[in-house]
């Protein structure tokens, strides 16, 4: 599968989030693919994988 790579800036809270919310085991770029994914499952209709779910208690919008 192809990748590419990209910037993101985020506000200091999210930062914050990121950080609290990572496991040692886990890069913050690890964290970001893993939230995308399951929002990618949840779209689709597939089951969202429980490994990462479990310890994100979150919900995204499209909603600017």
């Amino acid at each position: 599968m192809k990748k590419a790579k990209f910037t993101m800036y985020l506000e200091q809270d999210m930062i914050a989030w990121l950080h609290s919310e990572t496991k040692p085991e886990l890069s913050l770029s690890g964290v970001i693919r893993n939230l995308i994914r399951d929002k990618m499952d949840s779209k689709s209709g597939r089951k969202a994988r429980s490994s990462t779910s479990g310890s994100y208690s979150f919900e995204f919008s499209n909603k600017n």
